[in-house]
């Protein structure tokens, strides 16, 4: 069996930094950063220009081990508009499904465009576009595989918007917010 690879891919929009994760199962970190090298233009293809890809990250999944590659990319996504855009929180899921378990889900900042959703519902032109453009591409990648080792399949744009904050808490709240 090949070994497991984290690929974290860093953006950047307006001050804010996001990362999403991919699990990859390569024999080599050589090999890790070719597959890197075909997943990143997928996400920047999908993102507006508005979008800076800043580095991507090849790490093992051992925490003992301290080996990883950081890449410089420096490029911005790779489409132009001026049209308005909703907030970062307001995301694109994508679920890539597995052979068995949850599938592998994708939350993209892209950020969602005004113009392709309407009250939280995405076109049908922009579903298609995703699963085209980001969704197909990446369930052929056969290094791509869900935290078990197991191949994905094509990612499915899903309907509504999603919601995802840009950063998880570093402490749970020990009392309810409406307590």
């Amino acid at each position: 069996m090949a070994a497991m690879w984290s690929l974290d891919i860093e953006k950047e929009l307006g001050g804010e930094t996001w990362t999403n994760r991919y699990i990859l199962s390569n024999p080599s970190i050589e090999s890790a950063l070719l597959t890197a090298a075909a997943i990143w233009p997928i996400e920047q293809a999908v993102h507006l220009s508005a979008v800076t890809f800043t580095r991507y990250r090849i790490s093992d999944l051992d925490p003992a081990t301290d080996l990883f590659v950081i890449v410089p990319i420096g490029e911005v996504g790779g489409v132009v508009t001026t049209d308005p855009y909703l907030p970062l929180f307001n995301v694109a899921r994508v679920d890539f499904p597995a052979g068995t378990g949850r599938p592998s889900r994708k939350y993209l900042r892209l950020p969602v465009l005004e113009s392709v959703q309407d009250n939280g519902v995405f076109s049908s032109a922009f579903i298609a576009s995703m699963n085209t453009n980001y969704g197909s591409p990446l369930g052929d990648i056969d290094e791509y595989v869900d935290v078990d080792g197991e191949p994905l399949g094509d990612g499915i744009c899903q309907a509504i918007v999603g919601m995802r904050q840009l950063r998880r808490g570093s402490k749970r709240r020990l009392v309810p917010v409406l307590g």
